[in-house]
């Protein structure tokens, strides 16, 4: 068996930010001339926890979820093993709810974008500031081992939402 070439797919393999987003290769704007912030860590951002629903949640409720906390998103987890399925936005709510896509009554599952960044809190700013150049957030996530008496599990825990006002907040404050 030959491979072909790679011609049919110079889009994916001969983009620098695909292989990186594969991990493929070594990011390369982080290869650009550093800056005070770029080494800083996510962790060193001041973040809210957020709330998160589980995918049953009808979107009305997520919606009054999202109106009394003050979020314009939130992230949907598994009930059994926390797994991040998704994310809803309040802007994608009004576009889908408008062109009739979706209806109060229907289940988070079926409203929610099913792809998005993460990120740890150790991941370095400028890692995060490039992630931000194509997605308007990105999930800051943690492991969490859980033992329920019989073995241990891994959950993931949403620590927070980072945006792009997040890190120019954080650079502006502290320049």
């Amino acid at each position: 068996i030959l491979p072909d070439s790679v011609r049919n797919y110079m889009t994916k393999f001969l983009s620098d930010p695909w292989m990186h987003e594969g991990g493929f290769a070594e990011n390369p704007n982080l290869h650009t001339p550093k800056t005070w912030w770029s080494e800083k860590v996510v962790g060193d951002l001041e973040m809210v926890s957020p709330v998160t629903v589980s995918p049953d949640v009808s979107v009305k409720e997520a919606i009054k979820v999202m109106s009394t906390h003050g979020f314009d998103m939130l992230p949907v987890q598994s009930k059994a093993d926390g797994k991040v399925l998704g994310v809803i936005t309040s802007g994608q709510l009004t576009a889908r709810m408008s062109q009739n896509k979706i209806a109060p009554d229907d289940a988070c599952l079926k409203a929610m974008y099913k792809s998005f960044s993460q990120v740890t809190h150790s991941h370095k700013l400028a890692e995060v500031a490039t992630i931000l150049d194509k997605d308007t957030f990105a999930l800051v996530v943690a492991e969490q081992r859980c033992y329920d008496g019989g073995d241990m599990k891994t959950r993931t825990v949403v620590a927070g939402v980072v945006s792009r006002i997040d890190l120019l907040k954080y650079i502006a404050d502290n320049e």
